[in-house]
């Protein structure tokens, strides 16, 4: 099934619409009668969940899924279990990409093959730090760096350091 920039842009005010919602109940003041939830709004919403969830199960999935696209799925879902890699994968810069491709499938592989390119960078710069040579005797007790440190008497205390190498 594939959404239109319409279907998203609805389904994406539902969602932030709802999540408002949810944050001014969640941390509502119960002596404050201007934040209590309206009456037949809860009915309202579980309708809504219900309605919304019984045409998902209309909607048979006829498409076979190629085994990059199950494992570009798998990915992506192990992906926003981190917490690191989900603020990217919901970012700005990613929902941009998403309303650009306008395909969910294009959007993960894209992230994903950002996400390999950096693990791949890492790994490499990981083995080289790995291969580099052990300093001799000579070179392993020579100090790499002299530091200067100034320190001013002041009203505040600071203290000023100076690198010289």
């Amino acid at each position: 099934m594939e959404f239109t920039k319409e279907q998203i842009e609805q389904s994406r005010g539902l969602a932030s619409t709802l999540h408002d919602r949810r944050l001014l109940y969640l941390y509502t003041d119960p002596n404050n009668p201007t934040t209590q939830i309206e009456k037949g709004e809860t009915k309202k919403l579980i309708k809504l969940t219900r309605t919304r969830l019984e045409l998902e199960k209309l909607n048979k999935m006829t498409d076979k899924f190629e085994e990059e696209d199950i494992q570009n799925l798998t990915w992506f879902f192990q992906a926003t279990e981190d917490t690191d890699k989900r603020k990217f994968i919901f970012g700005s810069t990613s929902i941009k990409k998403l309303e650009e491709v306008q395909n969910g499938k294009d959007w993960i592989k894209w992230m994903r093959d950002i996400f390999q390119k950096n693990e791949d960078e890492m790994r490499k710069l990981a083995e080289q730090e790995i291969k580099r040579q052990k300093p001799s005797k000579k070179e392993a007790f020579k100090p790499k760096y002299k530091i200067r440190i100034k320190i001013q008497k002041s009203s505040s205390n600071s203290i000023k350091i100076c690198r010289t190498k």
